[in-house]
């Protein structure tokens, strides 16, 4: 979906206007080797998607009838305009799909204790390596 795109390439890449500040990932439920992922995480529909800390999403199960949870699920997305809005609206930022890398933004301090700077993540990346190397392990893909 090239609006997901339009928002990941913000944060997300060698010339990321905010790196680090929001992770972002896709994962094709439709590919065999990524069904046990998309089933821990309830996934019903397309586009899904999930919003949280990215530890909560390589050690949890999600359900969307769960009302405590720290993931949770994007509603309204469906423009990369009101996927950005809903950013803005949960990390109480002013990103913009203007936003351009700064050189000189690498010298401002990032201070990990502000709860707005903790990187937040749409979905892990490095979960769904993890379950991909798994699979090549099980299949024994790298033997054939």
């Amino acid at each position: 979906q090239p609006h997901y795109e339009k928002v990941a390439k913000l944060f997300n890449g060698p010339d990321a206007a905010h790196p680090g500040r929001v992770l972002m990932a896709r994962i094709d439920c439709a590919s065999k080797v990524n069904i046990d992922l998309c089933n821990r995480f309830s996934v019903d529909h397309y586009p899904f998607l999930l919003w949280g800390p990215p530890p909560k999403f390589a050690n949890t199960k999600w359900d969307r009838k769960q009302e405590k949870s720290e993931i949770k699920l994007i509603d309204d997305g469906r423009t990369a305009e009101r996927l950005l809005k809903w950013i803005n609206k949960q990390m109480e930022s002013s990103f913009t799909l203007d936003d351009k890398k700064y050189e000189n933004e690498n010298m401002l301090q990032n201070n990990a204790s502000y709860p707005k700077q903790v990187v937040q993540a749409i979905y892990d990346v490095a979960e769904a390596t993890a379950h991909v190397l798994q699979k090549i392990l099980e299949h024994k893909v790298l033997l054939k």
